[in-house]
């Protein structure tokens, strides 16, 4: 989570010419809308809430874990305040872990941003970042919500 502080900050000062493909721009991550109530999605499980209350985190039993010809360990839905603001998909195993960085390059082409072996896709309201967490054996496809409006 410190990578991707560190990956936001970084890019609140860029220009727009550094906006990944608008084209490509995820509205929704495993086809829960960006915003959409807790309440309204079916099959969650809470495996993670927040002292405050604010920030729960949910898996769904009946997801396909795969992301294009990647298995993945994990996907993980994060709601702050009931709302769909954040995603990950998890690959473990080094044959995984890499072809998640190749399905996301080819999914959104060209990274906005580059630090060490993570990669970031900026889009106007969505950030995609990569991130290999060689500690844990894994490497994570994180999607978060920024509105700009």
């Amino acid at each position: 989570m410190i990578v991707l502080a560190v990956f936001l900050t970084a890019l609140e000062g860029c220009a727009e010419e550094y906006l990944a493909d608008p084209v490509l721009e995820p509205q929704d991550f495993m086809g829960v809308k960006w915003g959409q109530d807790v309440s309204s999605v079916a099959g969650l499980s809470e495996t993670y809430r927040s002292e405050d209350g604010d920030m729960a985190v949910y898996i769904r039993s009946d997801d396909v874990k795969l992301f294009g010809r990647v298995k993945l360990d994990s996907i993980e839905y994060v709601f702050v305040r009931n709302k769909l603001t954040r995603g990950s998909l998890i690959a473990k195993g080094p044959y995984n872990e890499a072809a998640l960085l190749k399905e996301a390059l080819n999914t959104y082409g060209k990274e906005t941003a580059r630090v060490g072996d993570d990669y970031m896709w900026r889009f106007t309201d969505a950030n995609v970042m990569f991130s290999s967490e060689p500690q844990l054996e894994q490497s994570v496809l994180f999607y978060t919500y920024l509105p700009r409006k």
